[in-house]
């Protein structure tokens, strides 16, 4: 009978364990400045689960949880964080960008240059997708991103990509 009692006891305590429920995100006010830790603290757990998850289209909560961090950055983050050219085309891949964008923002006391924060989320972001674990597949882009991260000329694709973009 013990036995029995451990076994529901530690299989109830797995399964509150592994779910996530983010519904709790909607009533916080990003812009508020009162709440600002609150929204800070909740950027950081929903970046931490987007980024220690394998991605899952379908995972309601990872879809709240990847809106409300969009949502944070854009009411904390003035700059363009986004590099378009290399995440514009792909949802899965912009998703896990933006998270990695925050989680290092985030990481830095919300502050830090931003092309800095930008290439560390650009390297996180090629790590994720290089363990096929995580269901995102490289794309074109990011296996070019690889290569120069491999190079150690991250930094000068980059500029070259900024000012192309530019004279475009």
């Amino acid at each position: 009978m013990k036995r029995i009692l451990f076994i529901c006891t530690a299989l109830f305590v797995c399964i509150l364990a592994s779910a996530q429920d983010f519904s709790y995100l909607k009533a916080i006010d990003v812009e508020d400045e009162e709440h600002s830790t609150e929204a800070a603290e909740a950027a950081m757990e929903c970046c931490c689960y987007l980024t220690g998850v394998r991605y899952n289209k379908k995972d309601s909560q990872r879809q709240n949880a990847s809106s409300f961090v969009k949502k944070w950055l854009e009411a904390n983050h003035s700059d363009n964080y986004l590099i378009d050219e290399l995440i514009e085309k792909d949802t899965e891949v912009g998703d896990i960008y933006i998270a990695y964008f925050a989680l290092n923002y985030l990481n830095h006391d919300q502050q830090g240059d931003l092309n800095e924060l930008q290439l560390d989320a650009l390297k996180n972001v090629v790590e994720y997708c290089v363990n096929t674990a995580n269901k995102i597949k490289m794309t074109k882009e990011l296996k070019e991103v690889e290569k120069h991260i491999q190079a150690g000329q991250l930094d000068d694709f980059m500029a070259n990509l900024r000012l192309t973009t530019q004279v475009e």
